[in-house]
């Protein structure tokens, strides 16, 4: 026998889903044209809103003399595919859509205040020289997280009214003459009159002015502005926003390129100035080291002697080898001087050499001279040697060379010692001159290492000194350049027409809300009220084809198909266990009826007390007694609603179920659980319908 494999899941047909909508068609019709109207209301209501765009180039900040001369850095730059990188350009992105610089727009363009004029059902935004100032301090708004709201009515005589809202707090004034400040627990608002208020206007007119603090006002911005590449290959960013009015989106975004641009300045500057004051101390520094360094070539110079190896070593070897000749020649006058005072006091009688020392002093023929005595002195000799030859012993003539050349022996001695004296006295000086210039000689190689050490540590300095001048210098240029890093190729351009993307974001959101309200009452049909009603809804227990509606009012096309389900493969009569849920008995009637309009004899037994008496063995003898008359036995069970213990009764090869049910009377999911297990080809649905 098959069973029935039902389960009590709700398995939603199409049809079933078709039919709950046209049921409610009306409630649905109604609803989806209420969210339409609304939504039509809200875009003819909302402030048009126009797209606004600009176009920045990043370019490259870097005028840092020592990394452009760096040749790798130079090469990156040149093989790159564009000039700042895409890593730069990122960064740039990042730092154009920072708060601090849409908190620098707002404050710039005071975007805390939006003062809007109605016309009719739409408000107009006055963002251009508006007619009426409403403000705070700005200490209060760069702490203030509650809007202040004031609806102001300016009056042709020049007063005004307004009424303050700022949280729970709320205020009114009348009659007020302009400017006119109101207190507040958050700060005093301030109304005055703007650029273009018109004192000779014959109307009044309303206006609202809605203040928020800096920090709301700049999310705000923060949401609205988009900031993307422009091309990938390219270092150019756009900047868009959507916002109400042609002029308040241009006005942004023109102001949001130039504060980063002034925000890109003063990190310029920033960093210069703090390069600037390093480099001064260093500066300093350097020159008092630079001092002290000039003063110990100074020092070493004059201590040393020295000026330059180059120089001085030529001299000073010409000098030594001259004193070493004049020392020579000194040392030979010496011994000269000597060989005639030895000579002399030996008592020789013959001539005396002459000095013929080259270049010296001695050897000079002026009449104050060595040789000049040696000359007198030997003529004297040569003379006495003559007047020998002639003269007698005791010739005064004789006796007078005799005289004179003692007395020029007596000279020479007196002279010559003089003269030895100062020879050697010339010749201990010429030794000692000749030593130091031969010291200072020998000491040059190292006198020049020192120099050198000291000189190299000079121009070190000296290099550094001018390296950092030219430091202060780019520094200075820098803190001076008012250069931007943001070129900006495009200002920011408005669209002629306003951007369709509110009003398609409207319509998307009216039709989820339309899917969805027709979506939960469908879903709220089906779930709460889930009642049998055509013969689908037992798709999911596979009697759907064992399913009929038969119509009270025009019964024989239902009865006539029931009877049909009723007897379709059964060749003898059977048991009908009937049972009727919420329906009326007529349609038994009618079933019956039809199956003896076809000879088919149908009795209709209804004296049973309860399921049980079904049950009893007593009963089943009864019921084949009449089947096996030929009679179809249509049982009425008593127990309607736990028709399902007769489920081994009417499984049986010789019965079968008629369950009749009222349309839209039984809970559809009740029945799908009282069903699970009856054999389909056992099991007739009727659904009733008056």
């Amino acid at each position: 026998m098959t069973q029935n494999t039902t389960t009590d899941k709700n398995e939603i047909d199409l049809r079933r889903i078709v039919r709950a909508i046209r049921s409610h068609r009306w409630i649905y019709l109604t609803g989806c044209a209420l969210i339409a109207a609304l939504a039509i209301a809200f875009c003819s209501i909302s402030q048009p809103r126009y797209e606004s765009t600009a176009t920045m180039l990043i370019e490259d900040s870097s005028t840092d003399q020592a990394q452009s001369s760096n040749p790798m850095a130079t090469m990156m730059r040149t093989f790159s595919i564009s000039g700042a990188s895409t890593t730069s350009v990122d960064n740039e992105i990042m730092l154009v859509n920072t708060m601090d610089v849409m908190r620098r727009t707002v404050t710039a363009l005071n975007l805390n205040t939006e003062l809007s004029e109605r016309h009719g059902l739409r408000k107009r935004l006055l963002f251009n020289e508006p007619p009426l100032l409403a403000s705070m301090a700005r200490s209060v708004l760069d702490t203030l997280t509650t809007p202040v709201k004031a609806e102001i009515t300016l009056r042709p005589d020049g007063t005004v009214s307004a009424r303050l809202k700022a949280g729970k707090y709320s205020a009114e004034v009348t009659d007020a003459k302009l400017p006119l400040s109101i207190p507040t627990p958050l700060g005093d608002v301030t109304i005055a009159p703007g650029p273009s208020l018109d004192t000779a206007s014959a109307t009044s007119h309303d206006y609202v002015a809605v203040i928020t603090g800096t920090p709301e006002a700049s999310s705000s911005l923060y949401k609205k502005v988009i900031i993307d590449i422009a091309d990938k290959m390219a270092d150019a960013i756009t900047l868009t926003i959507t916002d109400v009015g042609r002029d308040r989106g241009r006005a942004i975004l023109d102001e949001i390129m130039r504060q980063y641009n002034l925000k890109r300045l003063e990190r310029t500057h920033l960093i210069a100035e703090a390069e600037i004051q390093f480099l001064d101390g260093r500066i300093a520094d350097i020159f008092s080291e630079l001092t002290e360094s000039e003063k110990r070539v100074e020092k070493f110079k004059t201590q040393a002697n020295f000026i330059s190896i180059g120089n001085e070593a030529p001299i000073l070897l010409e000098k030594s080898l001259d004193s070493h000749e004049e020392t020579l020649k000194t040392t030979a006058e010496i011994a000269y001087f000597e060989q005639i005072l030895n000579t002399l006091k030996e008592g020789h009688a013959g001539l005396l050499p002459a000095v013929v020392i080259p270049g010296s002093s001695s050897s000079s023929g002026t009449e104050s001279g060595p040789n000049s005595f040696i000359n007198s002195y030997n003529e004297q000799v040569m003379l006495k040697q003559e007047l020998q030859r002639s003269a007698k012993p005791g010739n005064t003539a004789l006796l007078a060379a005799e005289q004179r050349i003692e007395q020029l022996r007596t000279s020479i001695i007196t002279s010559f010692t003089q003269l030895l004296e100062g020879a050697r006295m010339a010749e201990h000086r010429r030794k000692d001159a000749t030593g130091a210039l031969d010291s200072h000689l020998h000491a040059m190689p190292s006198y020049e290492r020192e120099f050198m050490e000291i000189l190299r540590d000079n121009n070190i300095k000296n290099e550094l000194y001018t390296f950092l001048l030219q430091k202060r210098e780019n520094a200075l240029l820098k803190y001076h350049s008012e250069t931007t890093s943001g070129f900006i190729i495009d200002p920011a351009m408005t669209a002629l027409r306003p951007s369709a993307r509110r009003p398609l974001i409207v319509a998307a959101l009216a039709l989820v809300a339309m899917l969805g309200f027709i979506g939960a009452g469908v879903v709220f049909t089906l779930r709460f009220r889930d009642r049998l009603a055509d013969p689908f809804d037992l798709r999911q227990c596979r009697l759907e084809k064992r399913t009929a509606v038969i119509d009270l009012r025009k019964p024989h096309d239902g009865a006539r198909a029931l009877r049909s389900l009723i007897a379709a493969r059964i060749h003898r009569p059977l048991t009908v266990y009937t049972t009727l849920v919420n329906a009326p008995a007529e349609a038994l009637d009618a079933i019956t009826d039809a199956m003896q309009r076809a000879g088919m004899q149908a009795d209709i037994i209804s004296d049973a007390a309860d399921n049980d008496t079904l049950l009893s063995p007593a009963f089943a003898q009864r019921m084949e007694a009449l089947t096996s008359a030929g009679h179809f036995a249509m049982v009425i069970v008593p127990d309607p609603d736990r028709f399902d213990e007769l489920r081994a009764l009417a499984c049986s090869p010789d019965a079968a179920l008629l369950l009749i049910v009222g349309r839209d009377t039984a809970d559809r999911r009740s029945l799908i659980r009282q069903l699970d297990g009856f054999d389909p080809q056992h099991v007739v649905i009727a659904i009733a319908e008056s």
